[in-house]
């Protein structure tokens, strides 16, 4: 073992001074495997981590094994945030923590320590500046990879649009289109055979307007905060005031995002809390909604998100009394009648608008709303209605748009089990 791991693993140097400041605490892993082709196991994770905002930073080091506080690895990852640790055992723990130091080689206390578990074969897809960037798991025996596109999720692979012998390609299309969907399968071969089919992966714009608008993610994001969903797509300012905005509920209140842009500060190009002192924590579940809000005097502008297309055979939704800000994963339109909303008995119906439980969906100025029909011993029963009530709403749950279901009993059941519309991708 390193002197460097030793020092590690027995809580860090007893240097005095810089080595006591405090390594970013947003630490996270997602989880990057490699697929088993052969009896010799390869393995990775990617780990990230808040910058630290001293001004003599010189980088950090990664310390894992596969021992609870025993670190018997050391990577020196330079002056980066992220880093992908390859040729890793599938199946096994592995325990990090992550070090910083100073341009005169004092080193920080470690942080706490995490772990994670090798699983299977893995692919990430992110917003490039020249287009849409995949990265997947080189895969031990493959002899090349086949990457094909397609404009729907379900596409069916034909014709390659590239094929590489290494891990990762860049799509480099025109992000500033509206609409772009668009959807990647990637296959690994050993000659000309499939060894391996990677989980489907996708691009997918939202086009926003000036003020207020009520989106949500229809892919999973490999990483769900909100600087790395969202980046510096928006527009920022060196105020609150004056930047584009999110608002995530909560359950009781909004919390507020803003991004830091001009600021020449250790912020920039950062989404922070609302008073501007620390990044912000939020996450963006990709089965919940928020609000957007640009500047009046922005223009229209798009928002690339990227992810895998969900394989669940449902989302499982906890749903309370009250308004539950609710997306759609699913980068496909889904009818309420499908949804099953009705059907887990999470929305109740009643014989009108007043008293029903309700989904709002907001159009730029005003709240388009369906209701239940239920009670009324009619053969309208268990059919969503315009607010009112003259006719079958048209309202379908759409990728990329929010909205608020507004529950207003204390209904017995409190589930929603959402169904994948794409069960066999």
């Amino acid at each position: 073992m390193t002197k460097l791991a030793r020092d590690a693993r027995m809580g860090g140097r007893s240097d005095e001074g810089w080595h006591r400041s405090h390594l970013g605490r947003a630490i996270r892993f997602v989880l990057l495997s490699f697929f088993i082709a052969s009896q010799a196991l390869a393995g990775g994770l990617v780990i990230s981590w808040d910058a630290n905002t001293e001004p003599d930073l010189a980088g950090y080091r990664i310390y894992y094994g596969t021992a609870h506080s025993t670190y018997d690895q050391m990577i020196d990852a330079g002056n980066r945030t992220s880093y992908v640790i390859e040729n890793l055992q599938e199946g096994v723990t592995y325990f990090l923590v992550v070090t910083a130091y100073d341009l005169n080689g004092n080193e920080s206390l470690p942080c706490a320590e995490l772990s994670a578990t090798v699983t299977s074969a893995q692919i990430y897809v992110e917003r490039a500046p020249e287009g849409i960037r995949i990265n997947w798991s080189a895969l031990e025996g493959a002899t090349s990879y086949s990457i094909y596109a397609g404009a729907t999720p379900g596409f069916t692979p034909t014709t390659p649009i590239a094929q590489l012998t290494t891990p990762g390609y860049t799509d480099g299309i025109n992000l500033a289109t509206l609409p772009l969907a668009r959807y990647y399968v990637v296959q690994a071969l050993v000659g000309g055979t499939v060894m391996h089919t990677f989980d489907r992966v996708g691009a997918f714009n939202i086009g926003l307007r000036p003020g207020r608008n009520l989106v949500s993610v229809p892919l999973l994001p490999t990483d769900a905060r909100v600087t790395t969903v969202l980046g510096t797509q928006l527009s920022g300012a060196t105020n609150a005031m004056q930047a584009d905005k999110i608002l995530y509920w909560n359950g009781r209140d909004y919390d507020i995002a803003w991004l830091v842009e001009g600021s020449s500060s250790i912020m920039e190009g950062k989404w922070v809390t609302e008073a501007g002192n620390q990044i912000s924590t939020i996450d963006l579940d990709p089965d919940r909604s928020f609000w957007l809000l640009l500047s009046p005097d922005a223009r229209d502008t798009l928002l690339t998100v990227t992810g895998k297309i969900s394989t669940d055979p449902n989302r499982v939704l906890t749903l309370t009394q009250g308004p539950n800000f609710v997306g759609t994963c699913y980068p496909v339109s889904v009818s309420l009648i499908n949804s099953e909303l009705a059907a887990d008995n999470v929305v109740v119906g009643a014989r009108s608008s007043a008293t029903a439980d309700k989904m709002m969906q907001w159009l730029r100025n005003r709240y388009d709303v369906a209701w239940l029909v239920g009670n009324s011993g009619t053969a309208w029963d268990g059919t969503w209605f315009n607010e009112s009530g003259s006719s079958p709403t048209s309202m379908t749950l759409n990728p990329g748009v929010g909205y608020i279901l507004w529950i207003k009993n204390d209904n017995p059941s409190k589930v929603w089990t959402y169904p994948n519309p794409l069960p066999n991708l």
